[in-house]
């Protein structure tokens, strides 16, 4: 089994599929020990998603049959969730391509179309963050508080 970050609120898990004497039936999918979905057993992957940010999980897996007998729980597969809000091309200071990865609440990038981008959580009024012209991504910095 294999866990990939996709960004700051999910993962990737990846499995190979199990042998069964009938048929594997699904699989059973664990985070750090407790079962969080079934999967039928054509399915070799799930994206688990609603994490929190910059977090480490361990994932198992476990396949059963349709008499309802379970294999062994895989090797643990272990990953961390993206620890950044913003992706998409951000180093490059172009708005272009700002996208917002957080489950954080309801967030947009709104941009005027040449120098101004917004993270904004109420699009419709205004903005609560905005960047202009060009910037030193050095010194830019964002602070979020729960």
């Amino acid at each position: 089994m294999t866990a990939t970050p996709l960004s700051s609120y999910e993962i990737s898990l990846l499995w190979t599929p199990s042998t069964d004497n009938d048929r594997v039936a699904g699989y059973i999918i664990y985070r750090d020990g407790k079962e969080i979905a079934s999967v039928n057993g054509m399915s070799t992957s799930y994206v688990d998603n609603g994490l929190s940010l910059g977090t480490t999980y361990r994932y198992t897996v476990e396949a059963f049959d349709p008499a309802n007998n379970h294999s062994n729980v895989s090797r643990d597969a272990i990953a961390t969730t993206k620890s950044s809000l913003l992706e998409d091309n951000f180093e490059s200071g172009s708005a272009n391509g700002w996208s917002v990865v957080s489950s954080w609440g309801t967030f947009a990038v709104v941009t005027d179309g040449s120098t101004k981008a917004y993270l904004s959580d109420n699009t419709d009024k205004g903005a609560t963050k905005s960047v202009s012209g060009p910037i030193n991504v050095d010194r830019l910095s964002y602070r979020s508080q729960s």
